[in-house]
């Protein structure tokens, strides 16, 4: 430890910290998160925070784990514990109950292994109180966990009269994991002209620690073991990477043009061509997805088992005359189904949209028939195909550059968060996703033939497809052909 920082010390911590370990044990703040790549000592840093208070009376602390078989491998948190430990537990002063998942040391403190294996999970701990409570591996979790296990961090009153302990909610994770994006969001992770990721969110430090910065591993070891895996798994486990994965279906280099706008005029690069279109060239529609799934909540949030909360989303686009696609504005909400609908209705009026495109399974429905009661010009797409299969049209055009998001936007980074890491696998947050499949379908639909007939490559347009005067639509009501193409029929 160094000798100019004191901080509290535990008798069952067997060695000193590493330099980014003692900035993390020192954090005054509720929330800090540590690591980002591996072998930078997580496992210890976290064992450490749980230690700290140990060995006082009336301490409480929880670490939790998406499965209790995950506490049981052999390099877990808990498999640590009872080497650091064993000592102390062959002279009977630490008692393990494996029932329980619980250490108790003879001074009164408590430490216990949670997981919070499926929906509903966390409610297991409901009436309990910690005044420490730590993720390992935090991004495999649903931030409303992280968030529920905010209400068990207090302590009693007793404990508080002789050893005032800090309330910490403490997180240690590699990049990655269906969490991945509510974490990267929360800590405003975003990566510094050096290259280095780094937290940017002063009330919740995030702690960067790499191999380098632990000099209990053998480094060149684990270097090859790693150069063994594949490019982005091994920049996110060696580098802290917290960029988009190779394997998203979406990638991030398709969307390198962004529009700007300009004195009603909107500009950007489709290859080495500049566009610019007037704001009344432009044709606009939004494509809607209502929150509908296996398990809703009372409060309107709907829930797959292990998945982020579903959200509502309200996408609004605009096509150009040679049918690239502008992601023009966006809605998205955790809300109930009355809130949304005043938010569509509400986007209607701002934007003034020729249509709606809603996707009308479960909820949807009710949403359509809603806002067709209101007066809104909106039309039912049931879904009839996997997800993947229905963002097919949208991976198409971006590939090619006929999908453009803004260069700046309030909502542009959640959108990324998503689009940038959806491989289509069940369990990921893919609500925007949706948005997008259905508003690309529309685009392709109206571009059929229009793209081939202007000497169209790969989506980039070789001139223009309207000849004189503004574009406008043949018709805002949509066509029994787009009604089977949306469907898949």
């Amino acid at each position: 430890m160094s000798r100019f920082l004191k901080i509290k010390w535990s008798r069952y911590i067997p060695h000193a910290p590493t330099a980014k370990q003692l900035a993390f044990l020192s954090l005054p703040h509720e929330e800090g998160l540590y690591g980002g790549a591996a072998g930078g000592g997580k496992s210890d840093a976290l064992l450490m925070i749980l230690l700290q208070y140990f060995d006082c009376p009336g301490y409480k602390g929880i670490i939790f784990r998406r499965k209790l078989t995950d506490h049981k491998l052999p390099s877990s948190v808990l498999s640590r514990a009872k080497e650091w430990l064993a000592p102390f537990l062959d002279r009977k002063e630490v008692k393990y109950t494996p029932g329980e998942h619980t250490m108790y040391s003879k001074e009164g403190g408590m430490i216990t292994f949670g997981y919070l294996d499926k929906e509903g999970s966390k409610e297991r701990y409901q009436s309990s109180e910690y005044s420490t409570i730590c993720y390992d591996e935090v991004t495999h979790f649903r931030e409303d966990e992280y968030l529920y296990l905010f209400s068990r961090l207090r302590r009693t009153i007793a404990a508080n009269q002789v050893y005032r302990f800090p309330l910490r909610m403490r997180a240690a994770t590699n990049p990655g994991g269906i969490g991945g994006p509510w974490v990267k969001r929360r800590w405003n992770i975003y990566q510094d002209e050096d290259g280095e990721f780094r937290g940017h969110e002063p009330h919740r430090p995030f702690i960067q620690a790499k191999v380098r910065d632990n000099p209990h591993l053998d480094a060149p070891e684990y270097e090859r073991a790693l150069a063994k895996l594949d490019p982005v798994t091994r920049d996110r486990l060696r580098d802290g990477d917290w960029s988009a994965s190779e394997n998203a279906l979406f990638k991030d280099y398709w969307f390198d043009n962004r529009y700007v706008i300009k004195n009603d005029f909107i500009n950007y690069k489709n290859g080495d061509k500049l566009k610019t279109f007037h704001k009344n060239q432009l044709f606009y529609f939004t494509a809607i997805d209502s929150a509908s799934s296996e398990k809703s909540g009372p409060d309107g949030r709907v829930f797959y088992v292990n998945q982020e909360p579903c959200w509502s989303v309200c996408g609004t686009f605009a096509l150009t005359p040679d049918y690239d696609l502008l992601w023009w504005d966006n809605w998205r909400g955790q809300v109930e189904i009355p809130r949304f609908v005043q938010s569509v209705v509400h986007v209607h009026k701002t934007h003034k949209p020729a249509f709606a495109l809603v996707e009308s399974n479960s909820i949807g429905q009710g949403v359509f028939q809603t806002l067709r009661a209101k007066g809104l010009n909106v039309v039912p797409v049931p879904s009839t195909s996997d997800k993947i299969v229905r963002s097919a049209a949208g991976q198409i055009r971006a590939e090619a550059g006929k999908i453009v998001l803004p260069a700046y936007a309030d909502w542009l980074a959640d959108l990324e968060d998503e689009l940038f890491v959806w491989t289509g696998l069940r369990g990921e947050t893919d609500d925007q996703i949706d948005v997008l499949s259905l508003a690309a379908s529309y685009a392709s639909h109206r571009a059929v033939g229009s793209e081939i007939e202007s000497g169209t490559t790969g989506g980039h347009t070789s001139r223009p497809v309207a000849r004189g005067g503004l574009w406008t639509p043949s018709s805002r009501k949509l066509s029994v052909p787009l009604h089977r193409h949306l469907l898949g029929r």
